[in-house]
């Protein structure tokens, strides 16, 4: 057994906290092969709860459905303050800017 070696320990990650600020994720997703031909879908996810809810937009950015998904998602958390996480894709930070104007008691 020459030159066998002990690798890193794989450990779970820690549980959050209750105190923990709680983090909401967005992205956008596909449901086919090509971009172009197919409708964006608007997922989002509750770190704590895992809870998720998606649905179809028109497009990507800034349009009065997806604020409004997005915001009511954000508000049925019942949250205060939140983490409000995604990839650095402009459409999905300017709709998260929108969304957060429309849930005024989240920070």
């Amino acid at each position: 057994m020459a030159g066998r070696g002990y690798g890193q320990a794989h450990r779970a990650a820690p549980d959050q906290s209750e105190s923990a600020v709680p983090t909401i994720l967005s992205d956008y997703g596909f449901m086919g092969q090509d971009d172009g031909k197919c409708m964006p879908l608007l997922v989002m996810k509750d770190s704590n709860t895992k809870r998720v809810a998606y649905s179809f937009v028109q497009a990507k950015g800034v349009n009065p459905y997806a604020t409004k998904f997005a915001s009511t998602f954000v508000q049925s958390t019942g949250y205060r303050n939140i983490v409000n996480k995604s990839d650095g894709e402009p459409s999905i930070v300017a709709l998260k800017r929108e969304m957060l104007k429309e849930c005024p008691l989240v920070n």
